[in-house]
């Protein structure tokens, strides 16, 4: 997909110091800071290994000690 952004003019020359600097284009540059961000800021969830967990076989379950708190 394609749009176009307005980007401050020191911003833009910075962005290109560092795309040719570092031999990529500014929309390479571009991207990776969006994913980046959108990356940091979507909503948090459990990692997979935390909502696969299925305890450990032999314990008493924590919940089991709720019983006893009233």
């Amino acid at each position: 997909m394609k749009f176009n952004i307005n980007i401050e003019d020191q911003l833009a020359e910075k962005l290109t110091e560092i795309a040719e600097s570092s031999n990529r284009s500014r929309n390479a540059l571009i991207q990776e800071a969006v994913s980046m961000w959108l990356k940091t800021n979507e909503k948090s969830q459990w990692p997979e290994e935390v909502l696969a967990y299925q305890g450990i076989t032999g314990l008493t379950s924590f919940e089991s000690h709720r019983n006893g708190l009233s």
